[in-house]
């Protein structure tokens, strides 16, 4: 009976997040522009022209929340943390901070209305809140994901090996290579809708990684031993090994040689992302000999320096490892949360983990400079301008050895006050922290953009800091040149998002790559791996109009560790100094 237009935010993305147990009140769900945040508001139908409004930081859909208990409070998951809140007043009651295995984290409310559990990719973790006045959560109780079955017996298998020989009868009997795989595909997708009967369900799935390993199947391998490894009480990792290792060494084939890399390198930067840095270095060595093998010189010196920086990293993890181990009984743990949180930021770069944990660590220069980035999107009153000035204080206070990371973090919030400036003092005060030289040459922020209208006529070269634009400009072409500098490095997924032509090349000669190039065939993302040192990075964007007037190109990457896509930020492009002279509009 009553319409309501909360206030604040883009509210056409208004969601119903949740409501009461006695259905007297709703908290509904709106993100800030550009996801800068998420706002909850609360509405209780006695009072609903004075919601209850709870802000926080998290961005896109990490953030969620739900009643508890009798609906008098709210649970908010957000930045890694619960947050237990107060219903009527919004305003916070107590906070931890869950050791999330995997996924985002989701409040439910429990049986009983007493209990919130937080769900994990594999796990989670129970909080009881209490009622009667209680506000502090008790220790977690571990709550172990889905159950895997059993291994089943010898004689269980027998009788099924039976009965799937027989039912696939006629695929069996077909011994071309190509019939030989539609059999392995067949078992391996017949086998996950045969739930009712695990003894069938295992041996189907131990012929399909048989079969797709006879036929050099590397992809599919991975796929069913994965499977295999969510359903049964087996080790998954030793699976793909064994096949991988067979794969690698039973082909000549140039081509299977090379699929099969590339098959172990996607495994590897997984295992890399989990911390299984010894099983990833193990892993490397197969893609290294069929790299060798396949004569992909340039392949295997990527591989090869990829697989040192693997050995660094477990050599860094080694130290912190056993700290990451407390986290898991502990989270709240100050010292590990330091030690682990230095880890994730420095040496892995990742910094969102990171800020996290060290909010919460030992560390006081540390804690301090993690509360602010906690806080960056909401605190309005501190400038990016500033924010790099701390994380500038906080590298000179460290060994010239450890403090490229930290100088990378002050760049950054820089590079975010040069596009965001305003008056030429707070342009030239961002640019001035951004320079840097490497070798002889000077480096300046932001790539030159050469624009040509028509193609064959120069129009103006001018600095640009991203590449993310929409036109209805007829028939035009960008080239935008300079280096691309990474916050850590590593294994980054290079996406162009187009309906136009592009081409991205990387590096320079001999050792120059074509990453990606899309055509004009239709809305298209096109992508592409680089493996990135501690060194700028030559970077080419060609792109060219076709004769319409909606042209765009949005470059974005994945980092190492993630699985979001993101704009490429403007504190990783720049350009020689001495390249200026193509700038003809300032």
């Amino acid at each position: 009976s009553n319409w309501v237009r909360p206030g604040g935010f883009a509210d056409a993305d208004l969601d119903v997040e949740d409501a009461a147990p006695d259905a007297k009140a709703v908290v509904l769900r709106s993100r800030g522009m550009d996801n800068t945040g998420t706002k909850f508001t609360v509405f209780t139908f006695a009072d609903w022209k004075n919601p209850a409004i709870i802000p926080t930081v998290a961005t896109g859909n990490d953030a969620h929340a739900r009643f508890v208990g009798d609906g008098r409070r709210i649970v908010v998951s957000g930045e890694g943390r619960l947050t237990l809140h107060d219903a009527i007043t919004g305003k916070p009651i107590v906070s931890v901070m869950p050791k999330a295995v995997g996924g985002n984290m989701t409040p439910v409310a429990g049986p009983g209305g007493e209990t919130i559990v937080f769900g994990f990719s594999t796990g989670a973790t129970l909080y009881r809140t209490g009622l009667a006045g209680r506000t502090a959560p008790e220790p977690p109780v571990a709550m172990a994901g889905p159950k895997r079955l059993p291994v089943p017996d010898a004689a269980a298998l027998a009788t099924a090996e039976k009965t799937v020989k027989e039912t696939y009868a006629a695929d069996y009997a077909k011994k071309l290579p190509a019939d030989r795989k539609k059999l392995a595909e067949r078992l391996f997708t017949d086998a996950k809708e045969t739930a009712t009967d695990a003894a069938a369900q295992f041996f189907m799935l131990k012929e399909a990684t048989a079969t797709a390993t006879e036929v050099f199947d590397a992809g599919l391998v991975v796929k069913v031993a994965d499977t295999t490894n969510e359903i049964f009480d087996v080790d998954g990792f030793a699976i793909k090994l064994a096949a991988l290792e067979k794969i690698a060494a039973g082909t000549t084939n140039t081509i299977t040689l090379k699929a099969t890399a590339e098959a172990v390198q996607e495994l590897v930067e997984e295992l890399a992302d989990r911390d299984e840095y010894e099983k990833a270095v193990k892993l490397a060595t197969i893609a290294t000999s069929c790299y060798n093998r396949a004569g992909a010189a340039g392949s295997q010196k990527d591989l090869d320096f990829r697989l040192a920086q693997l050995r660094k990293l477990k050599d860094a993890f080694d130290v912190v490892k056993a700290s990451a181990e407390r986290l898991k009984a502990m989270p709240d743990d100050p010292d590990a949360n330091s030690q682990v949180g230095r880890f994730r930021a420095f040496v892995q770069g990742h910094w969102d983990d990171a800020f996290k944990m060290l909010a919460i660590g030992s560390d006081a220069d540390l804690k301090k400079l993690a509360a602010m980035e906690l806080a960056a999107a909401t605190d309005a009153d501190l400038s990016d301008l500033k924010r790099g000035d701390q994380w500038k204080e906080y590298a000179a206070k460290l060994p010239e050895a450890e403090r490229p990371p930290a100088t990378a973090r002050a760049k950054f919030w820089y590079a975010k006050a040069l596009v965001a400036a305003k008056g030429d003092m707070d342009k030239a005060g961002a640019e001035k922290n951004l320079r840097f030289t490497s070798g002889t040459t000077d480096y300046w922020p932001g790539l030159i953009a050469e624009q040509f209208v028509p193609r064959s006529r120069k129009l103006k070269g001018v600095i640009e800091y991203a590449i993310d634009f929409n036109t209805e400009a007829p028939d035009f072409a960008v080239k935008w040149s300079g280096a691309i500098v990474p916050p850590a490095p590593g294994r980054y997924k290079i996406i162009a998002e187009t309906r136009d032509n592009v081409r991205v090349t990387m590096g320079s000669k001999p050792d120059q790559k074509k990453i990606l190039e899309a055509l004009d065939k239709g809305l298209s993302t096109k992508e592409g791996y680089y493996l990135f040192g501690e060194r700028p990075v030559p970077i080419l964007v060609e792109f060219g109009g076709v004769v319409r007037r909606d042209h765009g190109l949005k470059l974005k990457w994945i980092r190492p560790g993630s699985k979001t896509e993101e704009p490429i930020p403007a504190s990783a492009f720049y350009h020689n100094k001495l390249d200026e002279k193509l700038v003809t509009e300032k």
